[in-house]
């Protein structure tokens, strides 16, 4: 039975807009979210600027580093403040500015560092698995971001950006007073040398696409651990004595690390293992992964989140990032599908040439943005190829309290077949498979199938259009007009119809009992049903 395409809600005209330039589009997203964030930032930036410029500030008029025309100086010393550099609490400070133009450099290169503090803490404590998932567990969950692998970039995109800042303002004040060498003969300069190179090496080869698609991940990922290093070179960028003008360094950076060692040491040990059998299932162009997953892992996963897998047999440092799903045959399995887009999962392809078991590490579980999904009646799921296992995860959760709708759009015919047979759809939800791959299908041009839980799957042949889609299908469920629950009654009342056409075309053929059933069972599952429930 072919669908009705016509539009339920008529379509708004929207005004034309202007093309934006790519980089803002890529980067107006991100910049347009994270409001608290950003507000911490700016008062931070506004703390260092009162306590550097203002009486109340150790550098103002009660610290005695005012000149008469209120530039930062160093009244005991002429020699030092020619140098760049004054004398406060026994230690240097590279803070010297003379002139208007010193001190407007002076300005931005303080408020810059400090506006990002809260994103260079959160671009470190948004990886810290051990510690985030304690939070996500927690009432305090409910206070933090959904998606912080997104934030993580937002912060790493801004702690690059404002760090280029900080330092060229730094660099220009130094240059204009003829004071360059400061760059490598102060520790503020030399640290802050580090720290700048450290940050664009692990920042561009992620976020720069001219970069990233020349080299590996692992590469890439390996670079990252170069934030090791930006921690140390950080620690030790201010003295500790220029409490509370600045001086926070060499306590934030130090804890991080520490924080992330332990963090984790308590990933590794507790909560990662050992499967020794699990079971590989190999289509054309991916793996699907069965394994039976330990008592912890079930009650700190019940449905869904994510893991981290390790193939000891393919590379014994690598560990790569899957959602889970639940077998629905056996609960305590959980299964992931690794669809071949790498390097790495490449090479499990080509180690895999058929169906086998071998060991693994797995590593988890961890908590998905898509477990936000429970706050909603109605949900509308879209994903695109492999994204698709978080949203089988949510149905399966959700089948018998919620209604999840969804919408995939897919291209690899061998991966829409697979979920198709073994994936548990919504059945009180409309399920639309948009594929747009040119390979003919296993179903050829069926339109509708029912899989093995009895729910609907509309298989549609072009790109979706979302602007539309979406409203149809909030009116469809809102108005009650148009229910997918009817949808699949008129579906299965025609299968019953024909079936029983098909059953009188058997009577007219000397066939036995047995042969008979056999053809009805597999003219069934052509139908898209299983026999018994046609019964």
């Amino acid at each position: 039975m072919a669908a009705d395409t016509t539009p339920l809600v008529p379509p708004k005209k929207r005004p034309p807009q202007n093309e934006k330039n790519p980089v803002l589009k890529m980067l107006g997203k991100p910049f347009k979210q994270y409001g608290a964030l950003k507000v911490i930032g700016i008062l931070c930036a506004g703390y260092i600027a009162c306590m550097t410029f203002t009486p109340i500030g150790t550098f103002g008029t009660i610290g005695g580093l005012v000149s008469p025309n209120g530039f930062i100086i160093d009244p005991a010393s002429e020699e030092r403040t020619k140098a760049g550099v004054v004398l406060w609490k026994g230690s240097l400070r590279t803070v010297v500015a003379a002139t208007p133009l010193q001190m407007v450099l002076l300005a931005i290169s303080r408020c810059s560092a400090f506006f990002i503090y809260p994103s260079l803490v959160l671009v470190f404590t948004t990886k810290f698995r051990a510690s985030m998932e304690m939070i996500a567990q927690s009432p305090i969950g409910m206070f933090t971001y959904d998606d912080l692998h997104e934030l993580h970039v937002f912060c790493g995109w801004l702690c690059m950006t404002d760090g280029c800042i900080h330092t060229i303002m730094h660099l220009t004040r130094w240059i204009v007073q003829g004071n360059f060498e400061l760059v490598v003969e102060s520790r503020t300069g030399l640290s802050g040398l580090v720290s700048v190179i450290c940050i664009l090496l692990v920042g561009l080869p992620m976020g720069w696409e001219r970069i990233r698609s020349r080299i590996r991940f692992e590469t890439r990922k390996y670079i990252h651990y170069l934030f090791v290093v930006f921690c140390i070179a950080m620690a030790f960028h201010a003295p500790i004595s220029g409490w509370p003008n600045g001086g926070f360094a060499p306590l934030v950076f130090p804890i991080l690390i520490l924080w992330w060692a332990l963090d984790t040491m308590y990933v590794c040990f507790y909560m990662t293992e050992r499967i020794g059998t699990s079971v590989f299932h190999v289509v054309p162009t991916g793996v699907q992964l069965t394994m039976k997953v330990s008592e912890r892992f079930q009650r700190n996963a019940p449905d869904g989140g994510y893991c981290y897998i390790n193939l000891p047999w393919i590379s014994k440092t690598q560990w790569h990032a899957y959602s889970l799903f639940e077998n629905p045959a056996n609960p305590a399995e959980r299964q992931i599908y690794m669809q071949k887009l790498g390097d790495w999962t490449t090479d499990v392809l080509g180690a895999l040439q058929r169906d086998t078991h071998r060991p693994i590490w797995i590593c988890g579980p961890f908590s998905s943005p898509y477990d936000n999904a429970a706050e909603s009646d109605n949900q509308i799921l879209v994903a695109g190829g492999i994204g698709i296992t978080p949203a089988i995860s949510v149905m399966r959760k959700h089948q018998d309290s919620r209604r999840s709708n969804l919408i995939w759009a897919c291209r690899d015919p061998h991966m829409l077949e697979f979920f198709v047979k073994h994936g548990e759809f919504s059945r009180r939800g409309w399920n639309m498979i948009f594929y747009t791959g040119k390979q003919a299908l296993y179903v050829g041009d069926t339109s509708e199938i029912v899989t093995s839980n009895g729910a609907l799957v509309h298989i549609v042949r072009a790109r979706p259009n979302l602007e539309d889609l979406i409203p149809n299908i909030i009116y469809s469920i809102e108005s009650g007009e148009y229910v997918p629950e009817a949808f699949i009654s008129e579906i299965k009342a025609d299968a019953i119809g024909q079936l029983q056409e098909k059953l009188d075309e058997l009577d007219e053929l000397s066939l036995t009992s047995q042969q008979k059933m056999t053809e009805l069972i597999n003219y069934s599952n052509d139908l898209g049903f299983l026999f018994t429930d046609l019964m």
